[in-house]
């Protein structure tokens, strides 16, 4: 009696896809006839958006041995660094850190408050769920956020080809 179950089709390595790593693609934005500035600046906080610099600049910098130190930074101009300015005064305000914003603006945000650095879903992943404390009740998984990532057709997510 013959097997008919074989797969046909390999299916995706998991752990790969979960390694794979995002950031959001500015290019997108031109291309989709979107403005990247408004994009980012809509995203700052109220301190932010009042124009008053911190009154002690500090930037959350992961150290060597995965603990995380504040460094000071000197003062600076905001105003024409919104990326800048969402890392230094808005990463934590809780006006930034909405835990009830959908997924998708949640991995936006994560992404620019780490500079627009690229990440890996797993690090996003558990990002996430340090910010919505899973208590929400929303199903998030790293394939979830994988899927998200990958699909995306309104923040721009891109996935880093080495």
């Amino acid at each position: 009696m013959a097997d008919d179950t074989t797969l046909t089709t390999a299916e995706p390595d998991l752990e790969a896809l979960l390694h794979e790593e995002y950031h959001v693609d500015p290019d997108w934005y031109v291309r989709a006839g979107l403005s990247w500035d408004l994009a980012l600046r809509d995203r700052l906080c109220n301190d932010a958006r009042s124009g008053e610099a911190p009154s002690e600049p500090r930037r959350a910098v992961r150290g060597a041995a995965g603990g995380v130190r504040f460094q000071r930074k000197a003062d600076k101009d905001y105003s024409n660094d919104p990326i800048a300015a969402i890392q230094d005064m808005c990463s934590d305000a809780p006006d930034y850190r909405d835990a009830a914003l959908p997924l998708k603006e949640i991995l936006f945000r994560l992404l620019l408050a780490g500079g627009n650095q690229p990440l890996t879903v797993l690090s996003l992943y558990d990002s996430v769920m340090e910010w919505v404390k899973g208590g929400d009740g929303r199903v998030i998984t790293p394939e979830v956020v994988q899927r998200v990532l990958s699909i995306d057709r309104d923040y721009g997510f891109a996935r880093v080809i080495a």
